[in-house]
């Protein structure tokens, strides 16, 4: 489960692993080149051991 958003100079992500007992979230205050949910998905699997 995972849900983003943002407004103007804010960006959010939020991604919940059950299985896992693991929650990523990210909270920027710039609106910045790249995803945030890319970046929550690569934070996720390296904590729980997966390779990219």
């Amino acid at each position: 489960m995972d849900h983003g958003g943002g407004i103007n100079g804010f960006v959010t992500h939020m991604m919940h692993l059950p299985k896992d007992d693991l929650t990523v979230m990210l909270l920027f205050n710039t609106e910045g080149p790249g995803s945030a949910h890319q970046l929550a998905e690569k934070l996720a699997r390296l904590a729980v051991g997966i390779p990219r």
